[in-house]
């Protein structure tokens, strides 16, 4: 996380002219900060582990009337009582599926970075009266997403009643009593779940400016201070 700043001290008023107002009436601050992301141990875990390999994780994904009851306390003693294929005794047919999925990086895979220049600014109005303005400017790059190589945008129908939200696959795909969704049909590759790739495509940007007039007395003594902000 490498930072440059600096900082600065303008007019300074007369000792005569100020009586308890001391210091610099302008001082003015910035720099420009660097953060860099990480991949953490847990994340390169999932990647090994989706592989998409005959030796790999695989899902097992049962809608409608292929799904098996479940047995709670039978999955809790044993494994062995997970089910490996749907109600229907099959794992191929359209509300039946079992395939790996694979998670991967794209080619171009690059670690997240932003840079955050930032200035202030403090001026004192008078010996109670003080205003300060700070402004950020952030540039995200490198940010992360997640993208289906294995999804297949091939549009089969629309629901007008919600706008024409496309469906991605047929009728005899959705279960008419849940609207659970066999998503077979909008796979590239029958053999593959979700491909998720992660790439590194995205990019954001914010801008910040705020200011504060504030109240205080240098009397050695109780009183009040106030403090107005803004931000934008």
């Amino acid at each position: 996380m490498p930072m440059l700043g600096f900082r600065a001290s303008f007019l300074q008023p007369p000792r005569s002219a100020t009586g308890l107002f001391f210091g610099p009436r302008l001082n003015v601050s910035g720099g420009i900060r660097e953060y860099r992301g990480t991949i953490a141990a847990r994340t390169i875990d999932t990647y090994s582990r989706q592989t998409g390999l005959p030796d790999a994780i695989r899902n097992l994904y049962c809608v409608g009337s292929a799904t098996p009851a479940p047995d709670w306390r039978g999955f809790e003693s044993s494994s062995a009582a997970v089910p490996t294929q749907c109600a229907n005794g099959t794992t191929g047919s359209s509300l039946s599926q079992s395939t790996p999925p694979v998670a991967l990086f794209a080619p171009d895979y690059a670690l997240f970075e932003s840079w955050r220049p930032q200035l202030n600014a403090s001026y004192q109005l008078s010996q109670s009266y003080g205003l300060s303005l700070t402004s950020t400017y952030t540039v995200n790059r490198n940010m992360p997403g997640n993208f289906d190589a294995n999804f297949r945008a091939r549009q089969s129908f629309t629901l007008p009643a919600e706008g024409g939200r496309p469906v991605y696959v047929s009728a005899s795909s959705i279960v008419p009593g849940s609207g659970a969704v066999a998503w077979t049909e909008s796979r590239v590759s029958p053999l593959f779940a979700h491909v998720a790739e992660s790439r590194s495509d995205l990019r954001s940007e914010t801008r910040t400016l705020g200011g504060t007039l504030n109240y205080f007395t240098f009397l050695l003594q109780p009183g009040n201070t106030w403090n107005a902000s803004v931000s934008w």
